[in-house]
């Protein structure tokens, strides 16, 4: 009962912060599987997509709409150099706007470390990125620094059929060829449940300050992930 007390409170919270804000969001949903070939080894690959929701005021009513606005394809390896120490590489393809006919599309090169801080009760763990986002109108190159915690909320493992917490802040620099570069500053709060030990979901809330240095915007992202680990 209590971990169903806090996911209204949650759910609660999300509802009130898009009330306030009257104008759009944005969901994003992935399925991600994770699957090892040897003890120091594993890879993941992801389906996912983003639809943005918006009020649009015609003739003094006003309408709620989302339109579709990428599929994408990711792919993931990382080598677990020890207990603390990750590298990883990825590809992204990103296919913008599918159903219009503007053609639009991303390659997205992505280099991580990742170093855990410690891993009791709550885990807390640094996330370096660096990233080539390669548009057919742009090219840009990200630096992106992330901590995040996480933690059960039964105990002090995350057993089956249990909740999870996860709170992260990150800072993020991109330098763009036909643009002025920018910052963006991201923080996020989820709460995840595991069905077993190879199936667990979560639900994220992401708030986003973009275009620090031009002209700021700030956007809220939802977030639907399912995350399935195969033997």
């Amino acid at each position: 009962m209590r971990h169903f007390i806090l996911l209204l409170v949650f759910l609660g919270a999300v509802k009130e912060m898009l009330a306030q804000r009257q104008t759009r969001f944005v969901w994003e949903s992935a399925a991600a599987l994770n699957y090892k070939i040897a003890d120091n080894w594993t890879f993941n690959t992801s389906l996912g997509k983003r639809s943005i929701w918006s009020t649009v005021r015609s003739n003094n009513d006003q309408k709620f709409t989302g339109d579709l606005a990428f599929l994408e394809v990711n792919h993931f390896a990382t080598y677990r150099i020890n207990t603390k120490m990750k590298v990883s590489a990825g590809y992204k393809y990103r296919w913008r706007e599918p159903f219009e006919e503007s053609g639009e599309y991303e390659h997205r090169l992505t280099q991580q470390f990742a170093y855990t801080h410690f891993a009791e009760i709550v885990r807390l763990v640094s996330r370096f990125r660096t990233e080539q986002r390669i548009r057919n109108d742009a090219f840009a190159q990200r630096y992106r620094y992330r901590i995040s915690a996480d933690m059960p909320l039964s105990g002090e493992t995350l057993d089956a059929r249990e909740f999870y917490l996860v709170a992260s802040t990150e800072m993020l620099y991109e330098a763009v060829d036909v643009e002025i570069n920018t910052w963006e500053n991201r923080t996020a709060g989820s709460i995840g449940y595991q069905f077993s030990p190879n199936l667990k979901a979560e639900l994220n809330l992401t708030y986003r300050l973009e275009n620090i240095t031009r002209s700021t915007q700030d956007f809220i992202f939802i977030h639907t992930n399912v995350f399935i680990n195969l033997k």
